[in-house]
This record gives C-alpha cells, structure tokens and sequence, in this order.
C-alpha cells in the first residue's frame, strides 16, 4: 500500500520505518506548495494539510483514505469524494464517507 505523506504532517523517521515494517510504502512529498508529481498519483492513502490547493485531487486514481491534518474541510473538492464511492476522509472532527458525513471523531490516535 503506497501512502503520500505531505509536508503539512510531520512524521518521524521511526514511525516511517514502523510502516514501511508493516509492509507499506510511506512517501513524503516535502513540500505542499508544489504539485505532486505523477508518480504519486498512485497513493492509496493520502496524509495531507492542504494538499489540494496545488494538486487536482482527481489526478488520484487509487485513493481510499484521505487523513486531512486540519479541522475542516472546506479546502477538499466534496464533489469528487462523492463521486468516488469508495474513499474515506477523516479531518480532527469528522470522517465523511462519499453518502455524507458518518459522524464526529471525538479522539484519533497519532500514526
């Protein structure tokens, strides 16, 4: 499973070798102003602050999980999520699912 990791989450090298332990593929993009280039457009799970203000979000082909490290969404094309049918997005305060919010996350663990 390939996850984009973006500037907007810092993560430690320990827990990118935790993943990468459990089979995954963790890629951090270094900088979110810039656009995501091609080869990440396959990310199954994207960890992300604000990631789509400089990358179409539709240019993700295999996402499944969109884990947002903001509080809202209002950033997020909701179009295409519904449209997609099978991706998740969990911010701090809620995990929608394409047929509307399922409800508010009142904890979320640290990755």
């Amino acid at each position: 499973m390939k996850i984009l990791i973006t500037a907007g989450y810092k993560m430690s090298g320990e827990k990118l070798g935790q993943l990468k332990e459990l089979g995954c593929n963790a890629v951090v993009w270094p900088d979110e102003k810039e656009p995501v280039t091609e080869e990440h457009f396959d990310a199954e799970v994207l960890f992300s602050f604000r990631v789509f203000e400089h990358t179409d979000i539709r240019q993700f082909h295999s996402l499944k999980l969109i884990q947002l490290t903001s509080s809202g969404m209002d950033h997020v094309p909701m179009d295409w999520i519904k449209e997609k049918k099978n991706c998740f997005m969990q911010c701090s305060r809620y995990l929608q699912h394409p047929h509307g919010r399922v409800g508010a996350v009142k904890k979320h663990g640290n990755l």
